[in-house]
């Protein structure tokens, strides 16, 4: 996969195809990816890498933050 075709920003790309793509960019599945944005599951030190680059934080979706 390209670097570059990482680093849009998670929002934009949400807006623009949905958490099923941003999944696909970060290879995982759109409920996986969910998950760890709701901060119900932690992510692989890989996966936190590609959502790094993506402009994604773990458990930036859940209650109260």
């Amino acid at each position: 996969m390209n670097k570059t075709s990482l680093k849009m920003p998670i929002r934009r790309t949400t807006e623009l195809r949905g958490l099923g793509a941003a999944a696909r960019r970060c290879g995982v599945s759109h409920t996986h990816l969910r998950k760890v944005l709701q901060g119900e599951r932690k992510p692989s030190a890989e996966l936190a890498r590609k959502m790094r680059r993506m402009g994604l934080k773990p458990g930036e979706l859940a209650e109260g933050k």
